[in-house]
This record gives structure tokens, C-alpha cells and sequence, in this order.
């Protein structure tokens, strides 16, 4: 806005401040963009899902009811937050102007990162802790195997290089074949 303002002899010199403001925050975002939507919030989100899933288990809804309602709270949980942050970014980028990087720095990017990465382990833990209870519980050693086979099976593939994307992919193949044949977890 400032360079089609600018008279037109200004104009080359506020275009040049215009591309080296963008370029410079191009990469200061992306890293805490990355940082906390994909390292903090995505894991949060998928963590949230398989905790509502368990609780649908729980509660004994019907399989394929578990699986969607799983999919749709990773769903809202993810895209909401993450659309209205953008949006929300892209009204203050403008507001804000050349000023913008004093005004992300009031932001406290890594204690909200180091909060959702916290929470989300705690949730992960202790859905691994009621399932691992749910399973001694019943005492069915094939369940026990079942599970232990599948977390070694993860852990495997991921030392070997498998990506975070195929093996969520093959968790919900797996998780939605069983809810379609009618298998109670």
C-alpha cells in the first residue's frame, strides 16, 4: 500500500523495502508456522481424535461410528484453528505493516508451542495408559499381542525411514477395515 501511495520518483525505493520485508519474513513465519502447526498442533489434533475415539469405544458406539467421529474432531480440531489463525494473521499483516516484526514478537510463539507439544504428550500418554489397562483388564493375550505388534510395528517403520504420513495412512486403512467388518476393539 505504501509503494502505489509514494510519488513516482519514491516508488523504486519503496518497492525495493516492500521485497526485502518480504522476503526476509518469509522465512522468520514459515519456521514458526512449521514449528507449531506441524510439530505442536497436527500431533495434538491426531491425539485428541484417537482419545475421542477411545471414548466412543468406551461408551460402545458402533464401530464405523467411532471412526468417523474419530476422523471428524481431527478434522474440526485441526482445520478450524488453523484457517481462523490465517485469516486472522492476514488481517494483522496488514494492519500492521512494516511494523509487524516487533508486533509477532510480543507473541509467545515458543511457550505456545512447548504447550501443545506437553499437552498433547499427556494425552497420548495416558490414552496408551487406558489402553494398555483395557487390555490386561480383559485378559485376552491376543489383544495384548495384537497392540504390542502394532506400537513395535510403528516404532519399526519409522526407524526405517517410513514417512509420519504412510504409516497414519496405514493406522486408519487398518482402523476403518475393522470398523467395516464389525471387529470390537
Amino acid at each position: 500500500a505504501s509503494a502505489a501511495a509514494a510519488a513516482r520518483e519514491d516508488r523504486p525505493g519503496s518497492e525495493g523495502r516492500l521485497r526485502t520485508l518480504k522476503t526476509s519474513a518469509a522465512a522468520a513465519l514459515a519456521a514458526i508456522g512449521d514449528a507449531f502447526f506441524w510439530g505442536a498442533w497436527r500431533p495434538f489434533c491426531a491425539v485428541l481424535a484417537v482419545a475421542g475415539g477411545m471414548l466412543g469405544i468406551f461408551l460402545g458406539a458402533q464401530p464405523r461410528t467411532v471412526v468417523l467421529g474419530a476422523a471428524g474432531c481431527y478434522v474440526l480440531a485441526y482445520g478450524a484453528p488453523v484457517v481462523a489463525l490465517r485469516w486472522r494473521g492476514l488481517g494483522l499483516g496488514y494492519r500492521w505493516g512494516e511494523r509487524f516484526a516487533q508486533e509477532l514478537a510480543r507473541c509467545h510463539w515458543q511457550k505456545l508451542i512447548r504447550l501443545a507439544r506437553a499437552a498433547g504428550l499427556g494425552l497420548a500418554l495416558g490414552c496408551a495408559g487406558i489402553g494398555i489397562f483395557s487390555i490386561m483388564s480383559s485378559a485376552s493375550l491376543v489383544r495384548g499381542a495384537v497392540v504390542a505388534a502394532a506400537v513395535g510395528g510403528g516404532w519399526a517403520a519409522r526407524a526405517y525411514g517410513l514417512t509420519s504420513r504412510r504409516l497414519y495412512g496405514a493406522v486408519w486403512l487398518v482402523a476403518t477395515v475393522a470398523a467395516v467388518v464389525g471387529l470390537r476393539w
